[in-house]
């Protein structure tokens, strides 16, 4: 599979440097990663770990 990847290194005035990088993805890899994140956040917050 063939993802397209965009990469871009910003600096601001301050002199912090940032590295942005942007995927295109399908719409079904963007809802297996919402539902991963999901599943990541409720396992944290059903442990305890979250603040």
């Amino acid at each position: 599979m063939y993802i397209p990847i965009d990469i871009a290194e910003v600096r601001t005035q301050e002199g912090k440097l940032y590295l942005i990088v942007a995927i295109e993805w399908t719409n079904g890899q963007v809802e297996r990663m919402n539902r991963t994140l999901k599943e990541a956040t409720v396992k944290t917050s059903v442990l305890g770990f979250s603040q």
